[in-house]
């Protein structure tokens, strides 16, 4: 690298800059240590779910939720060992010796190749969420499907987005450009996704949650009511992170931190999502039972009609 490339610190210090870079490692790999405990528990959990499963349609999306699980840690694992490697050259380097000059975000390299596929892995399971949401309600498809679509066209363009970026930087080396002008919208794009999702699956639940108090009264849909439900089922966590990111990014400085710490919580939280699968303590397995009543209430309403005719 060349003093050229070097950027200037104001108005933080070099110093400054570089300890923000070393306490966004040090938490970063506090949260990698959590997502691997997490990780290793919705790995178990859904294994255990499976051998005692048997014929149940529910193991196949386990077997992918498994998949998912394993590939998401194989991901955090590099992208750690990847951020260390970064942060360790971006600290030790002697090229922009001067007070007020930085070397170059060294975040912003070959290390964005990992980062935008753990964001898109995340987000993924986020949408695929509302689908299947989606797919168990009864009634005004049409209004519902909307809900998951609507999702689905903002990853699509976080994903085009994030690949002109992911080119212009790891592949080109450009820290100028197109791709530094798309950095900052695909943030954007990621937390208005995020928004997004944890709305429509909250409408969604609250949605099923009627439908169920009209059919079996109050105390069947008081499960709907836990908070803790609907905040770890509509992936809430990625939306206080993201704002947690984006209040970082204003700041100046603190936004090495701020980013450093986003990156493995967006995993986190789509893991407590799959945890709760794996216990048989989400929502889906409430929904399932809800689905299977009414059907079999629908059956002896007809049965009652076909008697009386």
């Amino acid at each position: 690298m060349s003093a050229e490339d070097c950027s200037s610190a104001l108005p933080n210090s070099t110093r400054l800059v570089r300890l923000s870079w070393i306490v966004g490692c040090i938490l970063s790999g506090i949260g990698y240590g959590a997502l691997v405990v997490v990780g290793h528990a919705c790995y178990v959990g859904l294994r255990r779910s499976d051998s005692q499963s048997g014929s149940n349609p529910r193991i196949n999306n386990h077997k992918l939720l498994i998949t998912y699980v394993v590939f998401t840690l194989v991901l955090a694992i590099a992208t750690q060992v990847a951020e260390i490697f970064v942060t360790l050259d971006g600290i030790l380097d002697d090229v922009c010796f001067f007070q007020s000059l930085q070397p170059p975000n060294p975040y912003l390299g070959r290390f964005a190749i990992t980062v935008w596929l753990t964001n898109i892995t995340t987000d993924g399971l986020f949408v695929w969420r509302c689908y299947t949401v989606c797919g168990g309600l009864r009634g005004q498809r049409g209004w519902s499907t909307l809900l998951w679509a609507l999702p689905l066209i903002v990853y699509i363009v976080m994903i085009c987005t994030g690949t002109i970026v992911i080119v212009g930087f790891a592949v080109f080396n450009a820290r100028q450009g197109i791709a530094d002008v798309l950095l900052p919208v695909q943030y954007g794009i990621s937390g208005f996704l995020n928004a997004l999702i944890t709305v429509c699956i909250v409408v969604l639940i609250l949605r099923h949650r009627r439908a169920t108090l009209d059919a079996f009264g109050g105390s069947h849909q008081m499960p709907y009511l836990n908070i803790m439900t609907v905040l770890i089922e509509s992936a809430s966590l990625v939306v206080v992170i993201d704002i947690f990111a984006a209040v970082g990014y204003i700041q100046g400085f603190l936004g090495n931190v701020a980013t450093q710490v986003w990156i493995p919580m967006q995993p986190m939280a789509s893991f407590l999502i799959i945890y709760r699968v794996s216990q048989g303590s989400d929502y889906f397995r409430r929904q399932s039972e809800d689905i299977s009543t009414f059907n079999a209430v629908e059956q002896v309403s007809e049965l009652r009609v076909e008697c009386l005719v």
